[in-house]
């Protein structure tokens, strides 16, 4: 039903999640007794992480829409890093340097508008199989938001990444099952509306309340619950991902977000040092973002690997059931191909032909990654 929450008359969040979160909490004691006598030897080290380093260029030389026809060109920084208390605690963080407004009509961009937030900043509590933590954090839901091949894969799968929520949660592992090794996550959350939301050099803003949304609650009603699994029996180089979210409604919404993702990988050695690695994944939304639309995504992609060289191809569709308007139909279509150092810099170059709201884009472009190991790079420093 449009509009329909599950806290009424029916299934509250909390209620949904309490067995789950009972069972955390006596796993954990349960496990943190073992871990306590029985934990590996040796500290391990106080920082740990990587950072992610991206040169990017984006031409658009091709458009129904003259105003989108320019050029970007921007970096973006992650910093993925850990303060490690002890062998089970430890607080993980994630810090994002990126444009964080969009490009202006008409207008090239040359390193503009970037901006540094604070994505994940939360507290974990790390067992052989069982994870606990609670702060800013990204809710999972999907996978094809990151591993979608290309420049270009994850662009529309993007919009379902549940990313700087408020909350906490558990998942739990369980090795050799009839479905495979698999990890079941459940997280609890609400949108960041504090100091956090915003950014620094380039301001994006504070996310208010009253702006709407969904899970911008600023209570914890909304939760996601996911299955992640490999190793199938008899399905070698398989892995999947499959789950539900329920976003409540902000202020303004129509009605609570409801959500199911299914997905697959399969990886092929086909000899010669070479490799393909697939995916397909699908999401339905009902409620899309708090409105009275629907929403389908589709993405199926590929990677062949031969050596240092790569070559990919990836396809997406969004299919939106407008509530009282004319429906859209986008399409996001890419190939890109580079090469791997021998230092670890990569460097791709890409085609992206998308329609979105009938509007034709196409778009020319490059990549250079790099990946810097901080465990590394510090025992380089100190000489250890």
């Amino acid at each position: 039903m449009n509009g329909s929450r599950l806290s009424a008359g029916g299934l509250s969040a909390g209620r949904f999640l309490a067995p789950y979160v009972t069972a955390a909490a006596m796993l954990c004691c349960g496990t943190a007794a073992v871990s306590a006598q029985d934990g590996p030897g040796g500290p391990p080290p106080l920082i740990t992480g990587e950072v992610l380093f991206e040169l990017q260029n984006d031409y658009a030389f091709d458009s129904n829409d003259p105003s989108a026809e320019i050029n970007d060109l921007f970096t973006t920084v992650e910093a993925a890093l850990a303060l490690n208390l002890s062998e089970v605690f430890s607080v993980q963080s994630l810090f994002v340097l990126e444009p964080v407004l969009d490009p202006r009509p008409f207008d090239d961009r040359y390193f503009e508008d970037h901006g540094l937030f604070v994505e994940e900043l939360y507290a974990q509590a790390q067992f052989d199989f069982f994870r606990i933590f609670a702060g800013k954090f990204d809710a999972s839901f999907g996978t094809a938001w990151d591993k979608a091949p290309g420049i270009y894969g994850v662009d529309f799968a993007e919009d379902y990444e549940l990313v700087e929520r408020i909350g906490g949660g558990f998942s739990v592992s369980a090795g050799q099952t009839p479905v495979g090794d698999v990890t079941f996550t459940t997280n609890i959350f609400f949108t960041d509306t504090s100091v956090l939301s915003e950014s620094a050099f380039t301001n994006r803003g504070r996310t208010r309340k009253s702006a709407g949304g969904a899970s911008n609650t600023n209570t914890p009603e909304s939760f996601s619950v996911t299955l992640d699994g490999e190793n199938v029996p008899g399905l070698p180089g398989v892995t999947y991902h499959t789950g539900f979210r329920h976003q409540a409604a902000g202020t303004g919404d129509v009605g609570d977000e409801d959500g199911f993702v299914a997905g697959l990988q399969k990886a092929f050695a086909l000899g010669n040092d070479m490799a393909l690695e697939t995916i397909v994944e699908g999401v339905y939304l009902h409620n899309t973002g708090g409105t009275a639309d629907d929403t389908i995504y589709f993405t199926a992609g590929g990677a062949l690997i031969s050596g240092p060289w790569n070559l990919s191809t990836s396809f997406t569709l969004r299919d939106t059931d407008v509530a009282g308007g004319r429906d859209l139909y986008d399409r996001l279509a890419q190939v890109s191909g580079g090469y791997t150092f021998a230092n670890g810099l990569t460097a791709d170059v890409g085609y992206r032909y998308s329609r979105e709201d009938r509007i034709e884009t196409h778009i020319f472009g490059f990549l250079m990654t790099y990946v810097f190991d901080v465990n590394k790079g510090l025992e380089q420093l100190t000489g250890m």
